[in-house]
């Protein structure tokens, strides 16, 4: 959708424009996890669906010092919860570096994000329908001066809003984030990054209403105790809020037209994973792209391990990850996981936690490439051992396999078309095995 300003400086316009219809069914009630997983909310898990999109995304400026862009993504679904909602709908407006966004839009967080092989961020995947947040930050990464492009730095300060859907109504975010990124395009570079998440506020059916003053925002930004007395007892010793962040490292490797990333995302909950006193938990990946061959695009290997916890005992383990006494939710909005779908959320069991197994361990493989000039794949088969938590383990550990294989089809000579169809299994113990399918279509263009 880029467009390019002419000498004269007037102001460029672009449009580009989507609309889908797919069904997915399965041999039971259930869907597959890899037609529901990092799907941006859109597949209800415990039924047949069908669904409609359409979506849009519009940009004008008049010069490289301002940009603006808005854009939307209307989903009709029918299945047993039936919905109709933007799981997109932003505008956003940049001036030279520094760039404003409001509403929900797609936008996950790390280098995990491209070409849909990865399991997902541990932080924001593309797991959940986006929160609507209001966010000030960078227009990607801009340069540090004196480096010669060496050095660049992006960022974003931001404030959002959770569903009602949940334990606790009417919850709020907090977001702030900061990357370094060293040597792009050079033949080794690498990139580190800090993301730190909160859930404040809100109406708890325990507590009442938690505190949501000022004086609370500054806590739960800074992640101090509560200084109010109507707080929960939990949060004036320990901190005000629910925190989740990550340290988010990655490195790439230029090989002639081959390229090999390594990253690693290290989860934290409290001072202690804060710490990495949790190690070796976290996420480990490594991608190859730039094959000889088109046959293989990409091929993408990620480890899960959470098990450790910093240990058994609280203080100072038990981080009990995407879990929180007071938010009881979790790291979720709308029944559905905000980072990595590989952990296990039952929403029926917030009374309690709704995250009910957080201790994985996990291998995925993940390969994309093309058949011919009509016809591209994508192949996903992931295994996970689940433990449960520490407060509540399972009694014995529950190993699930998942796999996909996804074709894409473009039928006419134009690519405005492309039909779809995937087929996907899940089989382990302790849960369903099942085979489902995923039929679409969709028409793109662009004015």
């Amino acid at each position: 959708m880029e467009a390019l300003i002419g000498e004269t400086g007037a102001v460029a316009q672009t449009l580009k424009y989507r609309g889908e219809i797919a069904t997915t069914v399965a041999s039971t009630a259930g869907q597959p996890f890899w037609l529901r997983a990092n799907e941006h909310g859109r597949i209800d898990a415990e039924s047949a669906n069908g669904y409609a999109r359409i979506g849009a995304t519009g940009r004008t400026d008049t010069s490289r010092v301002w940009e603006a862009r808005a854009g939307l993504d209307l989903l009709g679904r029918w299945s047993a919860s039936e919905t109709a909602h933007f799981s997109e709908l932003f505008a956003q407006l940049r001036y030279r570096f520094a760039q404003l966004r409001v509403g929900r839009r797609h936008s996950p967080i790390g280098p995990v994000k491209g070409g849909g092989l990865s399991t997902g961020s541990l932080i924001q995947s593309r797991n959940a329908t986006p929160l609507p947040i209001v966010s000030l930050g960078t227009a990607g990464y801009i340069g540090v001066p004196h480096t010669n492009g060496f050095a660049e730095v992006k960022g974003h300060y931001a404030h959002g809003w959770f569903s009602n859907d949940r334990f606790v109504d009417n919850v709020y975010l907090h977001r702030k984030a900061a990357y370094l990124r060293l040597g792009k395009g050079r033949v080794v570079s690498a990139t580190m990054g800090l993301v730190h998440n909160a859930q404040w506020g809100g109406m708890s059916p325990r507590s009442g209403k938690l505190p949501q003053e000022m004086e609370a925002y500054w806590n739960a930004v800074f992640a101090v105790s509560a200084s109010e007395e109507d707080a929960p007892e939990g949060e004036q010793t320990n901190v005000l809020g629910n925190h989740v962040g990550i340290f988010d490292l990655g490195s790439t490797v230029r090989l002639g037209d081959a390229k090999v990333s390594a990253y690693h995302q290290h989860l934290f909950e409290d001072g202690s994973s804060y710490e990495w006193k949790n190690f070796p938990d976290g996420l480990y990946g490594l991608r190859w792209t730039g094959f000889q061959s088109p046959s293989i695009g990409a091929i993408q290997y990620e480890f899960l391990h959470t098990k450790d916890q910093s240990g058994p005992v609280h203080p100072p383990g038990e981080d009990n990850y995407y879990n929180n006494f007071v938010y009881r939710s979790g790291w979720s909005s709308s029944g559905t996981l905000l980072g990595s779908p590989l952990f296990l959320l039952d929403p029926s069991q917030a009374e309690e936690e709704a995250v009910i197994s957080n201790r994985i361990v996990s291998h995925h493989l993940g390969v994309r490439g093309v058949v011919s000039s009509a016809l591209r794949y994508r192949l996903l088969g992931t295994w996970r051992r689940h433990f449960g938590t520490f407060d509540n383990p399972f009694p014995e550990p529950r190993t699930r396999m998942s796999f996909l294989l996804e074709l894409t089809a473009v039928p006419f000579r134009t690519s405005a078309v492309e039909v779809s169809g995937a087929v996907a299994v899940d089989t382990g113990e302790a849960m369903n095995d099942r085979v489902g399918l995923r039929l679409g279509v969709t028409y793109s263009g662009q004015r």
